[in-house]
């Protein structure tokens, strides 16, 4: 999967498109709906950072 997502990223930047790629070691399904002292709880952030950075969620 690693490696898919990377070999996409890499594409994106060649494209000149905004796109940031964050692996986290730990998971599962539905990861970030509850939190679990886990490092991809902080996903759901990220994104909505990214978001705001682009424009897409509107003046916070």
């Amino acid at each position: 999967m690693t490696s898919t997502a990377t070999a996409l990223m890499d594409r994106w930047k060649k494209a000149k498109v905004p796109v940031e790629l964050h692996v986290f070691p730990d998971g599962g399904h539905g990861f970030g709906m509850n939190k679990k002292g886990k490092s991809c709880d902080a996903w759901t952030e990220l994104l909505a950072q990214w978001m705001q950075r682009l424009g897409l969620l509107g003046k916070s």
